[in-house]
């Protein structure tokens, strides 16, 4: 069961443990729009992942980089950062930098590496 269909853990690891969360692949799939709304009110949630294949497609959609553009405008309105998966292109990284978006991770950004290469 994806963790968003039971907010009551949510909440509890929250106030338990002072945990935080983030919602990966927002856009598709299980994440219910009322439901990130609330969390993000709630201070639950502080970052929204948008989904892989939306960003992909924002070079080539014209629905996608709507997409796209509104989630980082929903985020910024809620306070939660946004965070690109798939950057791959260097036309993508520009598309993210041009509708708001805060942090891309992909190919065009870094080669991923162990944690120890990127910590020295």
């Amino acid at each position: 069961m994806p963790l968003l269909e039971n907010v009551e853990v949510v909440r509890f690891l929250s106030e338990e443990f002072g945990v935080r969360f983030a919602v990966d692949d927002f856009g598709t799939g299980y994440s219910s729009l009322k439901t990130v709304i609330d969390l993000a009110d709630s201070g639950l949630i502080e970052v929204l992942k948008i989904d892989g294949e939306l960003v992909r497609g924002i070079t080539t959609s014209e629905k996608s980089r709507k997409i796209v553009k509104m989630i980082a405008s929903m985020s910024k309105n809620l306070n939660t950062k946004t965070v690109a998966e798939f950057v791959e292109k260097p036309e993508i990284t520009a598309l993210i930098r041009e509708v708001g978006i805060n942090y891309g991770q992909g190919y065009a950004l870094g080669k991923p590496q162990p944690i120890d290469q990127l910590l020295s």
